[in-house]
């Protein structure tokens, strides 16, 4: 299986390194999107392709900007702009308003992709060990233990810590070596 992550909109870099590996199952870490040149075109790619992914934090943003009214997506730096642009979001938004525009944006296949990535996932490819793989768009060990727990204040920390964590303890290099490897794809070829 090719784990991949972080396209952020490379598109040219995405098909370039898939086309190394025909035959590999592929499953994204999240924040396909965001930054890069061509969202949409990285959206419609990994949906057309029948391809798997979890939600990354820029996914997550997504879902604030519609559900939430918050604009952090839109910052220069998270890359939102470049994406709603792709998606003429601002000039439907001038001519017939932004409620309009976001709903418009909904009824899209990619934003339904978008909106509806879990936040793990989970496979039947054992390792030595015999345990299953489990692929998140950041890493789980410090909070593995709250996975099935049903209480929000858990389950939030859960889900904050997988989406928003960064390794960065000694005894995290394993996570650390991971989380280099995932960010690959933004790289040109």
């Amino acid at each position: 299986m090719l784990i991949l992550g972080d396209v952020h909109g490379c598109y040219k870099t995405l098909k370039k390194l898939i086309s190394q590996f025909p035959n590999e199952e592929v499953c994204f870490v999240g924040d396909l999107i965001d930054r890069g040149p061509s969202s949409r075109l990285v959206l419609e790619f990994v949906i057309d392709s029948g391809y798997k992914s979890v939600k990354g934090n820029h996914e997550e943003m997504v879902k604030k900007f519609f559900f939430k009214n918050d604009n952090i997506w839109l910052n220069p730096s998270n890359g939102g702009d470049k994406v709603l642009k792709e998606f003429n979001y601002f000039e439907t938004s001038f001519n017939k308003g932004k409620k309009f525009a976001k709903e418009e944006l909904l009824k899209t296949k990619e934003f339904q992709f978008l909106l509806n990535l879990p936040s793990y996932l989970e496979f039947e490819i054992f390792n030595s060990e015999k345990r299953k793989l489990f692929v998140t768009h950041s890493y789980v060990s410090k909070v593995w233990h709250y996975k099935n727990k049903s209480d929000t204040i858990y389950k939030d920390s859960f889900d904050n810590h997988i989406l928003w964590a960064r390794p960065k303890l000694v005894e995290d290099i394993p996570n650390i070596l991971m989380f280099l490897v995932t960010r690959l794809c933004t790289k040109q070829f």
